[in-house]
């Protein structure tokens, strides 16, 4: 892997200074240590923004809502609390801005111009991702019709974000987890021959058998 050069290395921070730390502590996000990852709290959720990147070149913003315990039925037990894939709802920023390039040919009005759209791009993100303070937002987000999912990639099918509002109304001990759970395992059916599969029924039904039992 060919090392970064004095150029490319002064291009990356200001790329994150200017594009991304400050625009994301503007909104309340703090950084998590030396990480290219910001974080914000709720009462019960945590935003996360991530910067992904690839041979100190190519970079790429990731977001993602961690709701605990939805993430642990979710993907399972998971120790790095700041791991943006570990979300409950998660994607990518794909509009200008969300990802870009610099090597040692990146010119000062080039990083600019990158810096502004992706300030941009964070602040817009940072707003949505205020929106959701409760797990009760989350799950009234997954059962909304409206085409307003800010490119999720999770949930990317209907019987993911079926399964994933059935979790957080299950935490919230919301007895609209049980008529959920009746069309999850009509959607879910096909695909129970999986293991992981079969293990995320598992752990959701550890919450929702005791609260459809008392209902």
């Amino acid at each position: 892997m060919a090392k970064a050069g004095p150029r490319t290395k002064e291009c990356q921070k200001r790329m994150v200074q200017e594009g991304v730390d400050g625009p994301l502590r503007e909104y309340g996000f703090n950084r998590a240590g030396k990480r290219l990852t910001w974080i914000r709290e709720t009462s019960q959720l945590i935003h996360i923004v991530n910067v992904w990147t690839r041979w100190g070149k190519y970079y790429k913003i990731q977001w993602g809502i961690r709701a605990e315990p939805v993430t642990t039925i979710l993907w399972g037990p998971q120790r790095d609390p700041y791991d943006v894939a570990y979300s409950a709802i998660t994607g990518n920023a794909r509009d200008e801005g969300g990802t870009w390039e610099v090597d040692e040919k990146t010119t000062d009005e080039a990083v600019t111009t990158m810096a502004s759209a992706t300030a941009q791009s964070m602040r817009e993100i940072a707003l949505w991702l205020a929106g959701f303070k409760t797990r009760q937002d989350g799950l009234a987000w997954l059962r909304q019709d409206d085409d307003d999912h800010r490119q999720a990639t999770v949930p990317w099918s209907g019987a993911l974000r079926l399964f994933i509002a059935t979790a957080f109304a299950a935490v919230d001990h919301d007895a609209v987890a049980c008529t959920l759970m009746d069309e999850l395992q009509a959607s879910f059916a096909p695909r129970l021959r999986g293991k992981e599969t079969r293990k995320q029924m598992e752990r959701l039904m550890e919450w929702v058998e005791p609260l459809c039992r008392e209902a």
